[in-house]
């Protein structure tokens, strides 16, 4: 078994190796003709890199016999290896898995997308069962204000006068709020449709595959993140708060209700109506949405790509590095192939017939030169 042999298998290996590797480099830097020549630079360095290792181990490891010697040429061809694997299984990794990267890194932008989408909808509209509550405090101030103007409950004077009309000038401002919740509520949802639409958009890209995914995919990726901020937007429940805690201040008791038991009354029943206020004013402070953060759109990196999914990038992994490491199997072979022959006692010189007739030929040529008489000049 001749070590020239491999010559062709590991020039072969070597340049494939180095394609791959330009494919890697130039995947990751720029695409100016600079940039691409630096990397068929490496590439070349590369390739000359591997050939030279493997082909010098080739020559040289099966010549040892001293078992020293032959195990320090081991520990040599470890070293190399674990070079070649730092030089250039890794850029063949990039090469080999950068769209499976991009594929599995959109995935994981569509996840993260319906997460902080549904995030976004329930934290946009959790003011929204303040509607409620503030109509049903509508209704009891109105009924209060019916009351009044029908037997006097407050001032002891039936009929629409000051005080009932004091009290529906409370439940218009509390309607108007109520109103404003239950729009705000409805624009959250249409907001929420909008977001799951360019969700499904996302997912149409993701499952659709094809070429320019990043391109097709940040459109949609844009979008939800428009709809997220306009989600966190809301300050309703902020709002809600405010003219709840300050319902009551500044309303001056009107000046025909001159008794001193009518002022009470009234001043009684706006207090009740404050402490109701302050209920719902210190519901809605709980109900402030945080603010949630948008998806990013920014391009995978390949280089951390392959670290952050090598679980789903097994068969390129080894690919990669069987590529770098097949003639380390070759070479064993051919290890095992000499200490077969030199047990047997059989010669294990790769020295071949032509070679032997060629030598014989010089040494018979230098033979007769040696034999030749001495000219000196021309003539003699």
């Amino acid at each position: 078994m001749n070590p020239s042999q491999f010559a062709a298998p590991l020039m072969i290996l070597a340049l494939i190796s180095a394609v791959l590797n330009f494919a890697g480099f130039s995947s990751i830097v720029g695409g100016d003709w600079w940039h691409l020549s630096l990397c068929a630079l490496t590439s070349v360095g590369v390739f000359v890199a591997l050939y030279m290792f493997w082909k010098v181990a080739f020559d040289v490891l099966p010549t040892l016999d001293n078992p020293v010697i032959r195990a320090i040429g081991w520990v040599t061809v470890a070293s190399g290896i674990a070079i070649v694997l730092s030089i250039s299984a890794y850029w063949n990794l990039v090469a080999l898995a950068q769209s499976e990267v991009q594929l599995l890194a959109l995935k994981d932008r569509t996840v993260q997308a319906e997460t902080r989408l549904n995030e976004a909808i329930g934290e946009g509209g959790k003011f929204k069962g303040l509607s409620g509550q503030l109509t049903a405090f509508a209704a009891n101030i109105e009924s209060l204000a019916a009351s009044e103007e029908q037997s006097g409950a407050i001032s002891g004077s039936p009929g629409k006068g000051a005080v009932s009309k004091l009290l529906r000038q409370i439940t218009a401002k509390i309607d108007a709020r109520a109103s404003m919740v239950a729009k705000a509520g409805d624009d959250v949802s249409a907001l929420g449709a909008d977001g799951q639409l360019c969700l499904g958009n996302l997912r149409g890209t993701l499952e659709n595959g094809g070429t320019d995914l990043e391109q097709k995919a940040a459109g949609s990726v844009d979008c939800v993140n428009a709809v997220i901020a306009g989600l966190g937007s809301q300050s309703v429940a902020d709002q809600v708060r405010q003219d709840m805690a300050a319902l009551t201040a500044g309303i001056v008791i009107p000046a025909s209700v001159r008794t001193k038991a009518q002022k009470e009354a009234i001043g009684n029943i706006l207090a009740g109506v404050q402490e109701q206020a302050n209920a719902i004013a210190d519901t809605a402070a709980g109900l402030v949405s945080r603010t949630v953060e948008t998806v990013s759109n920014s391009r995978p990196n390949a280089m951390l790509g392959v670290l952050v999914y090598w679980r789903s990038l097994i068969p390129a992994i080894a690919t990669a590095v069987a590529i770098d490491l097949l003639p380390l199997v070759l070479l064993a072979f051919l290890m095992l192939r000499v200490r077969d022959l030199n047990r047997q006692g059989k010669p294990t010189s790769t020295t071949t017939l032509g070679e032997v007739e060629r030598i014989h030929d010089e040494l018979n040529r230098l033979d007769r030169k040696r034999g030749a008489p001495l000219r000196i000049g021309g003539g003699q």
